[in-house]
């Protein structure tokens, strides 16, 4: 359902990816951006559920204090998201704030507030309100606005490898305004993450990460991936991903819940033109639960988790075609096609389910708007067991 696992986190950028604002380095000046994001939903369910629009119009101001004490810096950012329409049960869209009395509304909040600290070199703590990009923990940008985690997390390198650890007892959804502790049958939780990654001289990158939430649940990820240069502007990566999930103590909602997740893909590249295969399979006992409970929206980084479905349902398998390209007679242009089609069984019944996608980008390359972008999101939904989708997403993104 997410822009994350098409953006996957692969080991060479885990720290970049962590949040938007980049970790400690020596600044004698402060940073600022400010980016504007038109965002409009249209979810048109065929029959059945009310169908659900809504659009908003977002501002974010990023800051980033210069360096004190040639250790500390302090990073802040700031989220406005106005109302422009909201129709039918827009409250439904996760795009704008939802008010006590189920209506929709405009919203303006602080959306990262933290501090870093150079412990040394290649080596950073991180304390604060912070919009995540892990595998295993993660705020995804597929609305007007993210959401972020109340953490305490530290950062480091080593040549080629990466590592982190984080702690996390709160988290924020994309539309709310407060921070939530993580909360079940009346108990709090916490959840602590540790991973890293390598990436080889050789083209060879490899990612594992732990999550456990105390009586709550516990995450393995695990991912390798190998890029062939085959020559002449041509390639194949070969990709692994691996979720195992199991519930932990008395406050999973069910005490034996039990999953795998695991996605291999194969992508030729060549000029301007990408194709990809993929496969996924759920193993186990239940569907794959990748969330944290809560206000967590943790989405999972793979290829067959896209712009509607995640392809994780009990003992489901799924397959995916895709293509690629970039336009070389219209500088910005690029976009996609992907379809996904899924099975798996309701007591002895087989069902099927479908979704295909087409995501088009256009980005000025020259003048006054330079870097302004517009895209479509489009997705086509077909199933057996619950009604069938058309869903519309606009964008235009512009940072100054």
């Amino acid at each position: 359902m997410a822009n994350f696992p098409k953006t996957l986190v692969n080991s060479a950028v885990l720290v970049a990816s962590i949040a938007t604002v980049p970790f400690v380095s020596a600044a004698d000046e402060a940073e600022f951006s400010l980016s504007t994001r038109t965002f409009y939903f249209n979810r048109d369910f065929r029959e059945g559920p009310e169908d659900r629009v809504a659009m908003a119009q977002a501002f974010r101001a990023d800051y980033m204090s210069p360096t004190f004490a040639e250790r500390l810096r302090v990073g802040l950012t700031g989220l406005v998201n106005i109302k422009l329409d909201g129709r039918n049960n827009d409250a439904g869209t996760d795009v704008l704030r939802v008010e006590s009395d189920g209506g929709t509304t405009s919203s303006a909040k602080i959306g990262q507030a933290f501090v870093d600290v150079a412990i040394t070199d290649g080596v950073d703590v991180r304390v604060g309100r912070v919009i995540m990009g892990l595998p295993l923990l993660n705020d995804p940008d597929i609305r007007s606005t993210p959401g972020a985690h109340q953490v305490a997390m530290l950062t480091g390198s080593v040549d080629s490898a990466e590592f982190y650890a984080v702690y996390s007892d709160e988290a924020r959804t994309r539309s709310n305004l407060s921070f939530d502790e993580f909360t079940s049958n009346g108990e709090d939780y916490e959840i602590v993450v540790v991973g890293g990654g390598y990436t080889a001289d050789n083209g060879l990158g490899v990612h594992a990460s732990y999550g456990y939430a105390d009586d709550y649940q516990r995450q393995i990820y695990l991912n390798a991936n190998y890029t062939f240069d085959l020559g002449d502007m041509r390639s194949l990566l070969l990709d692994f991903y691996h979720y195992d999930g199991e519930a932990e103590g008395n406050l999973y909602s069910n005490p034996d819940y039990n999953s795998t997740m695991t996605n291999i893909a194969a992508r030729y590249s060549m000029g301007n033109l990408k194709l990809l295969a993929s496969f996924q399979t759920i193993g186990g006992d239940y569907a794959y639960d990748f969330a944290w409970g809560g206000s967590d929206q943790t989405l999972p980084g793979v290829w067959n988790s896209v712009q509607f479905n995640d392809f994780n349902r009990k003992d489901e398998d799924s397959y995916q075609l895709r293509a690629d390209y970039v336009f070389p007679g219209v500088p910005g242009l690029k976009g996609l096609i992907r379809h996904v089609e899924g099975t798996y069984e309701v007591g002895t019944t087989e069902v099927d389910e479908t979704e295909t996608n087409v995501d088009m980008t256009y980005t000025l390359a020259d003048g006054n708007l330079q870097g302004m972008s517009f895209r479509v999101r489009y997705a086509h939904i077909e199933a057996d067991a619950y009604s069938d989708i058309d869903e519309l997403r606009l964008m235009m993104n512009y940072t100054f």
